[in-house]
């Protein structure tokens, strides 16, 4: 890899990229100021990376990653860039490029979250729909990797928030947020889930059209092996988020996107899921005399339902509850054939609120019978328990536990 030297005759601006002079403080062209300094921690101003793109200024930063605008000399346009840079488990070195991972564990996490972005670069290049943002190259270099999206000129939506004095009106909203609905039920076909939807991650271009940014692959692995609750977004992330071992699925991203649309329209975040525990002060907006129309609102209020098995479980199911579409009939047997599952296979099992191993694999041989896959299986198993307030256990074994703690503390 080739570095830039530095030579005031071909200093380029880092907002526009004209060449400029080298002693301008500002831009002779777009007027932007150029910096005489520059962080450490992010590649420096001037670098060309992968021999194509000439890294500008930043246009965000966070614990998991930088993006950086970016020059493509090969198709003449501005780009953004995106590297996978997390502080957590790794530093720049002194040349101000090449990244550094930790020693032991933290190198190890930052490898497997590596694995993570580019897969979800990869998922990203692979969706065609409008409200997503378009990945255009993605690749290693400078010991990390990086992807590089169409650069849009625009704002977030919490900026564009701000500039309305806080919120919109209802109707403005759903304008602006019902595209997501179809973005996040493509995302969701492929069994992926976003996990970080919010305003700052959803951008408005000047054109008023809404795109779904930063999606959560290498965050999630990364949360999952250290700190998880420093990376999750306070009002915006629903209970299970919280949990290691939360069930998470399209309901998890439906409450995040309830959430946003909360904030849109009443201007404020909604209460952690640990202070709806203690005492749930999550009102509907109508309570602040926000107009709504009803049925907009108990859609709204059933993506918020704090408990994961309360919402509605994909994008389709909680779509219809609003434009009141006719279900389809394959639809409309599946769902009776899971309920009546549920009631002669699994709830007759939960009298005592215990689901035994054995009683388990039973209600899997059940399914079978009714041709209903194991992960679909799993999730009913899953929904039931936390309906009734049940639990997976062993008698024999929790007794054998009972038993031992006893005689440890009594020998003591």
């Amino acid at each position: 890899m080739s570095e830039n030297k530095d030579n005031a005759q071909r200093k380029y601006c880092l907002n526009c990229f004209a060449i400029i002079e080298g002693q301008l403080s500002d831009c002779s062209h777009c007027h932007y100021p150029q910096p005489q300094s520059y962080d450490l921690r992010y590649l420096r101003p001037q670098f060309r990376l992968y021999r194509q793109y000439y890294i500008g200024r930043i246009l965000g930063c966070g614990g998991f990653g930088v993006t950086y605008l970016a020059y493509d000399r090969n198709l003449g346009t501005k780009v953004a860039i995106k590297e996978y840079f997390p502080t957590s488990c790794a530093s720049r070195a002194a040349d101000g490029i090449t990244v550094v991972p930790a020693a032991g564990q933290e190198g190890e996490i930052f490898r497997v979250g590596k694995e993570k972005f580019i897969a979800e670069a990869r998922l990203l290049a692979s969706l065609r729909n409008h409200h997503i943002i378009t990945i255009r190259h993605f690749f290693e270099d400078c010991n990390t990797a990086y992807f590089v999206m169409e650069y849009l000129e625009g704002q977030t939506l919490d900026a564009y928030l701000e500039q309305k004095g806080g919120k919109l009106p209802a109707p403005e909203v759903r304008k602006l947020l019902f595209p997501m609905l179809e973005a996040l039920d493509e995302v969701h076909d492929r069994n992926t889930f976003h996990r970080d939807i919010k305003p700052e991650n959803i951008y408005m271009t000047r054109k008023g059209q809404p795109i779904l940014l930063d999606f959560g692959a290498a965050r999630q692995q990364i949360s999952g092996s250290t700190e998880s609750m420093l990376f999750l977004t306070e009002g915006f992330a629903p209970l299970e988020q919280y949990a290691s071992n939360g069930i998470q699925g399209p309901w998890t991203d439906i409450y995040a996107l309830a959430a946003t649309y909360y904030k849109a329209v009443t201007g404020m975040i909604p209460p952690t899921p640990q202070e709806r525990q203690q005492q749930d002060l999550l009102f509907p907006p109508s309570r602040y005399g926000i107009q709504i129309a009803p049925e907009e609102e108990r859609w709204l209020m059933k993506g918020l339902e704090l408990k994961w098995s309360n919402r509605p479980e994909s994008i389709t199911e909680w779509r219809m509850m609003l434009e009141g579409r006719p279900e389809d009939e394959e639809y409309r047997k599946r769902k009776e054939q899971e309920e009546t599952f549920i009631k002669i296979a699994i709830l007759p099992k939960l009298a005592d609120k215990l689901l035994t191993p054995a009683e388990e694999q039973e209600v899997f041989q059940a399914a079978g019978y009714m041709n209903i896959n194991g992960d679909r299986v799993r999730f009913l198993i899953d929904k039931v328990l936390e309906k009734t307030g049940s639990r997976r256990g062993d008698p024999i074994a929790d007794k054998f536990v009972e038993g031992w703690l006893k005689n440890l503390y009594a020998d003591g």
